[in-house]
């Protein structure tokens, strides 16, 4: 397995979100039809690593 796989796998599965956050740039865009429902001021999109935390 590749190093960043490795790493990727590890930060998952340990639920380090820190760990996982280090594989995004602070700009991120995560979009996920269940950002609809989960929080009130998404539309489906989540940008920024603040806005994904909260998400």
């Amino acid at each position: 397995m590749e190093p960043f796989t490795q790493r990727w796998f590890e930060a998952w599965n340990s639920h380090d979100l820190e760990a996982i956050f280090s594989h995004f740039t602070d700009d991120v865009v995560f979009t996920s039809s269940l950002a609809v429902e989960m929080v009130d001021w998404s539309d489906g999109v989540v940008q920024g690593k603040t806005a994904l935390r909260e998400y």
